[in-house]
């Protein structure tokens, strides 16, 4: 099962990346590598069956700070 997510993704690097080095945007290039390389790392964990943590949690840990002093603030 691995082996078609890898040619998948070969098959859609190669045709945005011969149209965009065409065009010599190498900004987009870099920015699509790491997407998909974000993409094909978490298509590979899933299919491994590692258990991936939601976003949420992250982002409740960033800004649960925030909203405190934000509390603390406006109701004094």
């Amino acid at each position: 099962m691995l082996a078609p997510i890898l040619v998948l993704f070969l098959v859609a690097a190669l045709l945005e990346y011969r149209s965009l080095k065409i065009q010599k945007r190498y900004r987009e290039i870099i920015s699509s590598v790491i997407l998909l390389a974000a993409g094909l790392t978490l298509g590979i964990l899933r299919l491994l069956h590692v258990e991936i943590p939601s976003p949420m949690s992250g982002i409740k840990t960033l800004f649960q700070p925030i909203s405190h002093l934000l509390t603390r603030l406006l109701y004094i």
